[in-house]
């Protein structure tokens, strides 16, 4: 059942610097500590002219839930990659997981005279005020990661569903259907990670033999994720597998169950198919045996390519999906070979194929939208 997506396959290197978020969740706080000077940005936190390479082409506002969270840090990055190659200026924030705040980044990128602002919606129901407050001063909104419709908004979105029911299936599948569990939300009211708990869910319920010992949020926050991981492995004799939805806290994980020598135990199940996670699966420590691919790469670039349109006043779709893949490590994929698990819903990679898909996502939408 092993089947390989179509992809152009060009290794690139993972930049694993990580920007400082700065966001305290305090109402108001629009002030220079949450403002990431990526380009051409000024230390009052106002719209420049220019960038480095020359005049810019538009402003495009940009904010993270978190930037602590390294899958929101390459998503940065990406964005800035392609940002920088079509000549826009891209002023960087971190909300802090705050809606109260995501709502005055906004309003201020409002005030700003922006040109497009993409947000990742802490929740989408809290934002749509804030979306048409943009939409009545001429300035398009973009959903980063999530499928939202406030009337007032476009979207760049992953399948969260479908990509973490097919790793829950492979999970059960190498369990061989029986185990105890543990389940870690990324933020409950978002709906990435609501999608994916629904996921989960309706995956586990075909497998009764998988007994769920906890569930709990660490609010897309590696820190919250490690403390809540400690307290399980603390809690639980015997956990068979720990289900965690973001890959900005499963390195963090490997290494803590490691240390704890239940490597061997406990199956760790992780989410956004990231370098950090995908280059240790196959080796010996790593007790990784499935991911679903988003690549945060993938989606900051392609976002950034949809603004772009937007400002050059073309049509777009409403909401323009990035593919999702499901990757595993060489033991789970001889596992689901022999299985009778139906996953032909989404293509299923080696942790290489993997790696390829995700560091190729410059060309992967370089002609996106050339048709």
């Amino acid at each position: 059942m092993k089947k390989r997506i179509v992809a152009f396959l060009v290794c690139a290197a993972m930049i694993g610097s990580l920007l400082a978020g700065c966001g305290n969740g305090e109402k108001g706080n629009t002030s220079d500590s949450t403002v990431e000077n990526v380009s051409g940005t000024s230390e009052q936190g106002e719209k420049d002219d220019s960038t480095a390479s020359g005049e810019s082409k538009g402003t495009i506002g940009w904010i993270m839930i978190n930037l602590t969270n390294s899958f929101y840090v390459s998503a940065v990055e990406a964005a800035q990659k392609a940002a920088d190659e079509l000549g826009y200026e891209l002023i960087v924030r971190d909300c802090g997981g705050s809606l109260e705040t995501e709502i005055d980044m906004i309003e201020n990128f409002i005030e700003m005279d922006v040109d497009v602002i993409c947000a990742d919606f802490v929740n989408a129901e809290g934002l749509a005020d804030a979306c048409k407050k943009a939409d009545d001063a001429g300035i398009k909104m973009i959903s980063l990661f999530n499928s939202i419709d406030t009337g007032y908004n476009y979207s760049v979105a992953y399948d969260h569903y479908t990509g973490f029911k097919a790793a829950t299936i492979a999970a059960c599948e190498a369990l061989e259907g029986e185990g105890q569990v543990v389940y870690m939300h990324g933020g409950i009211g978002n709906w990435a990670g609501d999608e994916r708990t629904r996921g989960f869910e309706d995956a586990v319920a075909d497998y009764p033999g998988i007994e769920v010992l906890s569930t709990q949020s660490c609010n897309w926050d590696p820190a919250t994720g490690v403390s809540i991981a400690q307290t399980w492995l603390t809690q639980y004799d015997h956990i068979d597998a720990m289900f965690c939805m973001t890959d900005g806290v499963t390195p963090s994980l490997i290494e803590l169950i490691a240390d704890a020598g239940r490597t061997d135990e406990i199956l760790l199940v992780g989410n956004d198919g990231e370098a950090p996670v995908l280059e240790q699966m196959n080796t010996e420590g790593c007790n990784v045996g499935a991911d679903a691919l988003l690549s945060s790469l993938r989606g900051g670039y392609l976002a950034v390519l949809c603004a772009d349109q937007l400002i050059q006043g073309n049509e777009i779709e409403k909401t323009t999906w990035i593919p999702v893949s499901l990757v595993v490590s060489d033991k789970v994929m001889e596992v689901l070979e022999n299985s009778d698990a139906d996953l032909s819903f989404i293509d299923v990679l080696t942790a290489e194929e993997g790696l390829e898909v995700a560091n190729n996502y410059q060309n992967e939408f370089k002609d996106y939208f050339s048709e």
